[in-house]
């Protein structure tokens, strides 16, 4: 599996709103004002669709989440 990881430093506006895990940023997703993780810390891979390489992942929400966000 490809990745960038390290390759593709994130500006310090980041840092609020991901951590690094395995060289490769985990996003979090906003509910209620603030930054969160997914209940039961589901996430999925995004790729560059220039090569596929592995770039981030994402928060998957789960029903739970929605709910907390409605």
């Amino acid at each position: 599996m490809e990745k960038y990881g390290s390759e593709l430093p994130l500006s310090s506006f980041f840092d609020d709103i991901s951590s690094m895990k395995d060289d490769i940023p985990n996003f979090k997703m906003l509910i209620g004002g603030k930054w969160r993780d997914a209940h039961g810390g589901s996430q999925f891979d995004v790729r560059t669709p220039i090569d596929t390489c592995l770039i981030a992942r994402a928060q998957m929400a789960r029903s739970t989440d929605v709910n907390t966000a409605v």
